[in-house]
């Protein structure tokens, strides 16, 4: 602004300058004038100037002034100071969010008191994160990916709680991609916005502490109402103390010592809702005033939040009339409520200039400072528009009266149009059978005399003035029913398509009754040419905003075309609504209504089906239809503003169900308590607790990572923003990552079910050693929502190093031993499926061979019990088995020493019974050593030597 004496581009300079003085021309390419119609280039005016910015030789990063000049003025500077200059080779932040929903792209919002969650996401980065450095403290990394294809980051971490020594509250930090980044390289450099030192690659961002103590404005059903006063605002403040009643509030509205009316709709320790109603403000000659209204319990004044309020002017506006329309012979009860009427002040009333009398006139006791109800007894009045006026009695004309232009007074007998009734049609003949060329029209009308008729006319308006050209339709029959005569008639032709006037004119036989008329408007068309017939809807919603989500409501619309080309397809038609934005094409029909015989292209109609592009607000939007290059048909299409369903439904302390309005897009900007015959408006209180269906895996490692997918009912989230995910509670709480959620078509905040991905947390408390079941919870918490849904995971060991052997059975081989059974205890060990059969996950290598298992007999996530068939060396003494995980490797072997004995001499070391009864069978059970671990009973010869003969029976 004030830029001085421009009148071309080579006027201006803009440089870029360092903080150590070096700057570097911009190269600028153009500019506009604020004022595009000033005439004096000459003179001190505003401009808006277009220029690249430099690169090469000496731009480097960092925080520069952007200096802009006249080269004729060159002491009269312009300068805008935090310019961020960046090295687009470099990763680039691209967002951070935190566990409140808090969002931002290089910089976010975190608490002072305690700890905050942060997500960070960057890109065009080549590698991983390698630390995270805010302030002078790396940061433990909870989670990190890199995908090498995307060349994205995203990273959690734990930002601490401001420290008390701390002199800002701002604290920037520093990604940086590589192991080696130099000791200079440390988040000072974001501060200037210079980290050329560091020899990695690096990208900033910065960390704004705020007071999440004091009291917070977490909602405000409306900050905006007129200076009479009485807007009612609903409002929750988070943190605010308890209070019971709204004696214990504190309203106060600006600072003259207004207070608003203060009523407790609910309090708690977490948040408070608050019902206010507004004190009248004067205004004076001001349109607006804007003014604070500050909240505070009693009890703690110290700890107060307040918010701007803006009141309007107001002129007192007549609302509704009821009934409508007044009767000519006047006499009835008219209620009119005038909104902003001033209170305390007697009220007159005016119907077509005719001033009611003071004693016909009433002031509702229901009436307040918003809505002034009067009702009066209506005068006789002539048929028409009639301007209808109240006011006080004191001052008639000025500022606080109002006023009803086109207040009507009916004759109960006129001539009416009734739907439906021919109102266009083509300005010259067509053939037989083209779309719009029926010869004959029809209107309906109502109140149609049933005395003898002269004549009906009815006469058109077939060209603009001057000329005003009138020419008469040719009447071809009427037909009375009741009072309703359908007249049918042939149009006369037009010079060109035109919007005409017609008027209907019924003449009695008895010239004493005065002649009836009616107009009405009548569309002069080409009924040769490609025209837009219709178009169903012919209003579409434009994009709303519910709790800071924004909604698109697909709505499909429908356009017939008359004379278009058959021979085009979906395919070969674009269409584009508005500037550039480009509609999807539906479906294509075509239809061929010419009569057997008829010439040309005037009788086809072709329906298109397209669905247009959201719409950021209201506004009409040309739709053209091409083809082949070329405009075919061309329409508008409004788009109005949806109902702000967000403010409809927390006036009642509900909460607006977005999907609803989705499923079921609205028709106008009307606010309804239902679309498609679900209730838009919901009690968040009401909703039903969320369950799982189905969860697997249900379990995983304790260092996390693992992708677990969950089958949901009634979790009320519908995008992947609402969901987050927590492990354990308190101090030990970790936070996982929400990768996908997929709620069924039919979902809505009453009912829904989907299923939702995420990525486990490492286990809380960090201990990755041991076998927990922990419970991690799925919050939705957004809008007046909190929700959760929490299922059971069982975090497993998580392997770190080599495998240790607890036991090994037997400790001692003999040598020479074949097929020797050993069982060896595992733990530090992956729990395996028990197996009889060998299994090469597990191996084993001795005497220089590679074995697999021959099975394993017990597994679990704290030990594993496998056995292996040897072949044990001839040699005695320590004999080396190394046990380990196949795909872990050897180096992660359990190692140990056998012993490797000579062989024992087969004995029989025990004998029971040691005596036996003769005469009869008995079990003997011998005890031997000394013989081969894998012997079986088909192996074993049994002999009994008598010492000597022992006579028996004789």
């Amino acid at each position: 602004s004030n830029f001085p004496a421009i009148s071309a581009v080579a006027d201006i300079v803009v440089s870029l300058r360092w903080p150590d003085k070096t700057s570097v021309l911009a190269q600028v390419s153009g500019f506009t004038r604020t004022n595009p119609n000033n005439k004096v280039p000459e003179e001190i005016q505003g401009v808006t100037v277009l220029c690249t910015t430099p690169i090469g030789g000496s731009v480097k990063e960092g925080i520069v002034d952007v200096v802009v000049y006249n080269t004729r003025y060159s002491q009269r500077v312009a300068t805008f100071a935090g310019f961020r200059v960046v090295d687009a080779t470099l990763p680039q932040m691209s967002g951070l969010s935190t566990d409140e929903a808090k969002t931002g792209t290089t910089s976010v919002d975190v608490r002072s008191s305690t700890i905050t969650e942060v997500t960070l996401f960057a890109g065009n980065a080549k590698n991983a994160i390698v630390d995270i450095v805010v302030g002078s403290t790396t940061m433990e990394l909870l989670y990190a990916q890199h995908s090498s294809s995307r060349r994205t980051v995203k990273a959690l971490f734990k930002n601490p709680a401001k420290s008390a020594s701390a002199t800002s509250d701002v604290l920037h930090g520093l990604v940086r991609f590589g192991a080696s980044c130099g000791s200079s390289c440390i988040t000072s450099c974001c501060e200037t916005g210079d980290c050329s030192a560091c020899a990695c690659a690096t990208s900033c961002f910065a960390l704004n502490f705020y007071d999440d103590l004091q009291p917070k404005m977490d909602y405000i059903s409306t900050s905006t109402g007129p200076e009479v006063g009485s807007t009612e605002v609903v409002v929750t403040v988070g943190r605010l103390p308890r209070v019971t009643d709204g004696s214990e509030v504190l309203a106060s509205v600006g600072t003259d010592g207004a207070l608003a009316e203060a009523h407790v709709i609910s309090s708690s320790d977490d948040s408070t809702s608050l019902q206010l109603f507004t004190p009248a403000v004067a205004l004076g000659a001001l349109a607006t005033r804007v003014l604070p209204i500050e909240l505070s319990a009693k009890s703690r004044p110290d700890r107060k939040v307040s918010f701007d309020f803006t009141y309007t002017a107001v002129t007192p506006e007549i609302t509704t009339v009821s009934p409508s329309e007044g009767v000519m012979a006047g006499g009835n009860l008219l209620s009119v409520a005038v909104a902003y009427f001033p209170e305390d002040t007697a009220v007159g009333v005016s119907v077509g200039g005719l001033e009611v009398a003071q004693g016909d006139i009433a002031v509702s006791d229901a009436s307040t400072r918003l809505l002034t109800v009067v009702s009066f007894k209506q005068p006789a009045l002539s048929p028409g528009s009639h301007e209808l006026r109240v006011y006080p009695r004191s001052d008639p004309f000025g500022p606080k009266s109002a006023s009803l232009l086109a207040f009507t007074v009916i004759d109960p007998a006129a001539l009416a149009l009734i739907t439906p009734s021919t109102t266009s049609g083509p300005h010259a003949p067509l053939a037989p059978g083209s779309v719009g060329a029926a010869p004959t029209g029809i209107i309906r009308v109502a109140n149609y005399p049933a005395y003898p008729i002269a004549s009906a006319t009815l006469a058109m308006t077939t060209g603009p003035h001057p000329d005003n050209a009138t020419s008469a339709a040719t009447v071809t029959g009427v037909s009375l029913v009741a009072g309703t005569a359908d007249i049918t008639f042939l149009p006369p032709s037009a010079p060109t398509p035109y919007a005409a006037t017609a008027t209907l004119t019924v003449t009695a036989v008895e010239a004493s009754i005065p002649a009836k008329t009616l107009s009405f408007a009548y569309q002069f068309f080409d009924g040769a040419a490609t025209r837009v017939v219709s178009r169903r809807p012919v209003r579409v919603p434009a994009r709303a905003t519910v709790y800071g989500r924004t909604v698109e409501m697909d709505v499909p619309v429908t356009l017939k075309v008359a004379n278009f080309d058959q021979s085009l397809t979906a395919t070969d038609l674009s269409i584009v609504v508005g500037i550039a934005a480009e509609a999807t094409i539906l479906s294509v029909s075509h239809a061929a209504l010419c009569a057997p015989g008829a010439a040309g292209s005037a009788c086809n109609i072709t329906t298109i089906a397209f669905l247009p592009p959201a719409v950021d607000s209201a506004m009409d939007q040309q739709v053209r239809v091409s083809g082949n290059g070329a405009l075919l048909a061309e329409t508008v299409l409004t788009f109005f503003a949806v109902c702000d369903y967000e403010a409809f439904c927390g006036d009642s302390l509900l909460m607006a169900d977005s999907k609803v309005m989705v499923d079921a897009p609205p028709s106008s900007s009307a606010c309804e308590w239902q679309l498609g015959g679900k209730d838009v408006c919901v009690d968040p209180n009401a909703l039903e607790r969320p369950t799982a269906l189905v969860v697997s895996p249900t379990e995983g490692p304790a260092s996390g990572g693992t992708l677990v997918t969950v089958s949901y009912r009634n979790l009320p989230a519908f995008i992947l923003q609402d969901v987050s995910v927590t492990a354990g509670t308190g101090g030990s709480m970790v936070f996982g990552i929400a990768e996908s959620i997929d709620p069924t078509p039919s979902s809505s905040l009453v009912q829904n079910s989907g299923v939702v991905t995420f990525l486990t947390p490492k286990v809380p408390g960090g201990n990755l050693g041991a076998v927990s079941t922990v419970g991690i919870s799925l919050m939705a918490a957004w809008g007046r929502i909190d929700q959760q849904l929490t299922i059971d995971f069982r975090y497993t060991p998580v392997v770190t190093g080599a495998a240790v052997a607890s036991s090994v059975f037997p400790a001692t081989v003999p040598a020479g031993s074949v097929d020797e059974m050993v069982t060896v205890l595992l733990t530090n060990f992956p729990m395996l499926a028990a197996t009889p059969s060998p299994i090469p996950l597990v191996l084993g290598e001795y005497g220089g061979a590679t074995l697999q298992a021959g099975a394993i007999t017990a597994s679990s996530h704290e030990s594993t019990s496998v056995t292996f068939l040897l072949n044990i060396s001839s040699a005695t003494g320590p004999s080396l088995l190394s046990v380990y995980y196949a795909p872990h490797g050897p180096s992660m072997a359990a190692a140990f020493n056998l012993t490797v004995a000579a062989p024992a001499v087969p004995a029989v070391e025990q004998t029971f019974p040691a005596a036996g009864r003769m005469g009869a069978p008995q079990a003997l059970r011998l005890t031997l050593v000394g013989l081969p671990t894998a012997l079986t009973a088909a192996g074993v010869t049994v002999t009994l030597a008598l010492p000597q003969a022992v006579p028996y029976n004789g």
